[in-house]
């Protein structure tokens, strides 16, 4: 009988010698068909090649056979596992372990399917009595240390990991999970260590090389995580959410285009993510890119449209493009779903001053005032209403009260135009005559 299947947390590798004996066992089945060993040969080869109907099928022919065989129970249970039929896998498991109880293998391959049910304790309880059949099986080892690890026992898993690197320092994937318990723990040089002999045993782990670039992140080392991340990229392209983190650590080092590259990219493969729309939409709202803006910010709406924030920004839009009708539209559907939205206040006071609607607009940045009194640009933005209509002694109070609330930007002071009315009176002449001596 072929030997059983030891299955680690991940996904097994094929041998690509099983590419050619699938041919050899099929004969063998044609000239014994009533042999039990064959036909479980046959089953394991299908299983190497990913055929796992044609596993599933030959390998209960073995079984009708020899029912009472452990190997074979093991090697079905290993194939539903593969396939995630992961009840079905806990059976046969069961199965085998009965008839052998000192099966080791099978007892492993049983914690395996325990923790995808997420059935940790159990796990555990199973990984141990392997481990009391075979001490010196790494993978094992590796198996308890996950199970550990899914636990929140950090130490724990740490030594189960470092006992299988000391059985076999050869298993990738064993200081993967070693990195991330030291992440976890925050060892964060020992985690870079230990992703870092992952990715050197297998230049093709992906997950090793997002770690790598995780843990580079929470060390504050932007551009080594960059570097890291572009290789997960580069081995798993398909990972919308790493391109959503690359674009915002391109972002926030200034690389724009680089960053609208890769949220597109999240976009194209996650479509309706709304989150990732939105941030895009963000990007091209701070970079001026409006058109684009509001599209995404368009679309988003339509999933959710109480959301006053988005409402904000659309209005914004519209009062950059001087739609004053739009964007007052905007701000106050901003104002319906969040009354007390300042922002949304004080960009509709100054729509309304666009649209020379001055007394709404002074209507509404003192409702600002009533919420957030010690704000100063709606003392000063009223100051300006004021100036404009020429009323200037009202413009000098309000004025004066952004003064005293801190209003400090002398350079608007000096230049804004709104103001141009009470340039020439003595409280306007006296306060930036203080200020330049």
């Amino acid at each position: 009988v072929f030997i059983a299947l030891i299955l680690a947390i991940g996904t097994y590798q094929r041998n690509k010698i099983w590419q050619n004996d699938l041919t050899l066992w099929k004969d063998c089945v044609k000239k014994s068909p009533n042999k039990a060993r064959t036909h479980a040969s046959v089953g394991y080869a299908y299983f190497m090649r990913g055929m796992m109907d044609e596993a599933i099928e030959e390998t209960k022919k073995a079984l009708t056979i020899d029912p009472d065989n452990p190997k074979t129970h093991n090697n079905l249970g290993c194939i539903y596992q593969e396939i995630n039929r992961v009840d079905e896998s806990i059976v046969e498991f069961k199965k085998a372990i009965h008839l052998y109880p000192y099966y080791a293998a099978a007892r492993s391959n049983l914690a395996s399917s325990y923790i995808r049910k997420g059935m940790i304790d159990e796990a555990i309880e199973e990984t141990k009595k392997a481990l009391t059949i075979d001490p010196d099986n790494p993978k094992t080892h590796n198996n308890l240390g996950y199970a550990y690890a899914e636990k929140g026992m950090e130490d724990e898993a740490i030594a189960e990991f470092l006992a299988a690197t000391e059985l076999s320092p050869l298993y990738a994937n064993t200081y993967y999970n070693l990195g991330k318990s030291y992440n976890k723990k925050g060892m964060l040089d020992d985690a870079i260590a230990a992703y870092q002999k992952a990715v050197n045993l297998d230049p093709a782990h992906g997950k090793a090389y997002e770690g790598l670039g995780s843990t580079y992140l929470k060390k504050g080392l932007q551009k080594h995580a960059i570097i890291q991340f572009k290789k997960t990229l580069d081995i798993n392209p398909d990972n919308s959410n790493l391109h959503y983190i690359l674009g915002n650590l391109y972002n926030k080092e200034g690389m724009i285009k680089e960053a609208i590259a890769q949220f597109k990219n999240a976009l194209r493969m996650d479509p309706d993510n709304l989150g990732y729309r939105y941030t895009l939409a963000t990007i091209y709202y701070n970079e001026r890119m409006l058109n684009e803006a509001e599209t995404l910010y368009k679309e988003v709406l339509k999933y959710n449209p109480e959301n006053a924030t988005l409402h904000y920004k659309l209005g914004n839009i519209y009062k950059t493009g001087g739609y004053l009708d739009r964007a007052e539209a905007e701000f106050k559907k901003a104002l319906t779903y969040k009354p007390e939205f300042g922002n949304a206040l004080n960009e509709l006071g100054i729509v309304y001053t666009k649209m020379k609607k001055y007394e709404m607009a002074i209507s509404i940045l003192k409702k600002k005032i009533e919420l957030y009194p010690n704000i100063v640009d709606a003392y000063y933005n009223i100051a300006c209403i004021y100036a404009i209509q020429n009323r200037g002694d009202r413009a000098v109070i309000w004025l004066k009260k952004a003064v005293l609330k801190g209003f400090k930007d002398w350079e608007i002071l000096s230049k804004d135009r709104d103001l141009q009315n009470i340039r020439e009176s003595s409280y306007y002449k006296k306060l930036m005559s203080k200020h330049y001596e």
